[in-house]
């Protein structure tokens, strides 16, 4: 896997980091952007391109679903993978229901290296089929 553009939205620099800080330490090579607005969300997926978007569910002022809502509208191909530190199982299984990709807890970030890693092989198998399906 190349280096990936990780659109990280998420309020708490600390936990922002953690999250880095598993990825490096599963090899992972990334260049992130984060983002705690709906407007630099927004924008990052326009001008950033991310490869894959980990979003936390509770923001001050935006949350996870409504960034999934804006995500699949404008760049339906990109793995959306809900990353917080609580989540309910009904909730985990609506956000699943509306397009999140996966979810993990933060109580959990081991399951995160995984979970990126069946994104990133998913969003090529799609692609190839899309391209398959217009030669």
């Amino acid at each position: 896997m190349g280096e990936l553009k990780i659109l990280l939205l998420e309020d708490n620099a600390l936990d922002a980091e953690l999250i880095k800080e598993e990825l490096k330490m599963h090899g992972f090579h990334f260049i992130s952007k984060l983002v705690e607005t709906k407007a630099d969300f927004t924008s990052a997926l326009i001008n950033f391109k991310p490869d894959i978007i980990l979003s936390d569910y509770n923001l001050p002022q935006f949350t996870g679903f409504e960034a999934l809502e804006i995500a699949i509208e404008q760049a339906p191909t990109i793995p959306f993978i809900l990353v917080t530190g609580h989540l309910s199982e009904e909730i985990a299984a609506d956000a699943i229901k509306s397009g999140a990709w996966d979810y993990v807890l933060k109580s959990n970030l081991i399951r995160l290296t995984p979970a990126i890693e069946n994104a990133v092989k998913l969003r090529a198998e799609k692609e190839n089929n899309i391209r398959i399906s217009q030669d």
